[in-house]
């Protein structure tokens, strides 16, 4: 299947000036066959005019809206029309496409009440409180991102996404940001327009680190990384004693609302100065 493609696509290729329609491809692809086909369009349609449709999310880059084009057929006067994001409010567009993909069915099937929060470790920290909490235990926490921490731009995006797809469920959400997120919506005007279900934990120079007990939070500290120098009794003395230090000199900072530097922050610089690798919240808050 992929060779006969290829084949067309390397032929357009040479010929271009071509329309070339295709309907539903790459389906018999694995995910990264289909990332690996799109690049191919992309290239192909320098010289060429592609049209295609899909129902693979794999097939669709949501960075490029200006590409997509939704029709929408009316059955009573057996007409089409098209929308185009370029000329249309984009959560009206972006919406159907997410909605279509199957992209909320991953994140609101069978829940009625979802939390999102900025990343994997918030997760894991308020997951923990569950027990304590019977009010938390009835949402479903959701980590915006996986990974690193998202810039400003990023998170405003994915939240105005998520609010489209709320569009489409009948479920209560509620936005966990940092409180140093709080300038973001403060001085973005399209951001503030839906800003009553966004919670700010602590104030602009917090995360949610910084708002757990200073003493408990670095004992947590050292229980993991105890486990991580197990094999290394010099190294895991080293690391208590500097642990020791540390919570000494930074406990009355440590719990200043006021401080400049979040716990996390000073903890990894900490780190990369004795050479005990990169801190890591998402270990600590397992």
């Amino acid at each position: 299947w992929y060779l006969a493609y290829l084949i067309t696509l390397k032929y357009l290729e040479k010929v271009g000036n071509t329309i070339l329609l295709l309907d539903d491809p790459a389906v018999f692809l694995h995910e990264k066959g289909q990332r690996d086909f799109l690049r191919t369009l992309e290239e192909i349609s320098e010289t060429n005019q592609i049209f295609y449709t899909t129902h693979l999310i794999s097939l669709f880059e949501e960075n490029n809206l200006e590409k997509v084009m939704l029709v929408n057929a009316d059955e009573n006067t057996r007409s089409s029309f098209v929308l185009k994001p370029w000329k249309s409010d984009q959560k009206h567009v972006a919406a159907p496409i997410y909605h279509s993909l199957g992209f909320d069915k991953l994140i609101f099937e069978n829940v009625k009440k979802v939390l999102f929060v900025e990343g994997i470790s918030d997760k894991f920290i308020l997951e923990g409180l569950k027990p304590h909490l019977k009010k938390l235990g009835e949402y479903h926490i959701h980590p915006i991102s996986g990974g690193n921490k998202l810039e400003d731009s990023e998170i405003v995006k994915e939240l105005n996404l998520l609010k489209c797809l709320n569009k489409y469920t009948e479920i209560n959400s509620y936005f966990i940001l940092d409180g140093d997120r709080i300038l973001i919506f403060n001085t973005d005007s399209e951001s503030t327009n839906e800003a009553d279900n966004i919670i700010y934990l602590g104030n602009e120079n917090q995360e949610i680190e910084d708002l757990i007990d200073f003493d408990f939070y670095i004992e947590s500290v050292q229980d993991y990384y105890r486990n991580i120098f197990l094999d290394n009794e010099k190294r895991i003395e080293f690391f208590q004693k500097t642990m020791t230090e540390f919570k000494e000199n930074n406990k009355v900072k440590g719990k200043q609302e006021n401080s400049s530097e979040k716990v996390t922050k000073r903890l990894s610089e900490l780190f990369t100065r004795k050479n005990f690798g990169g801190f890591s919240k998402v270990g600590v808050s397992i």
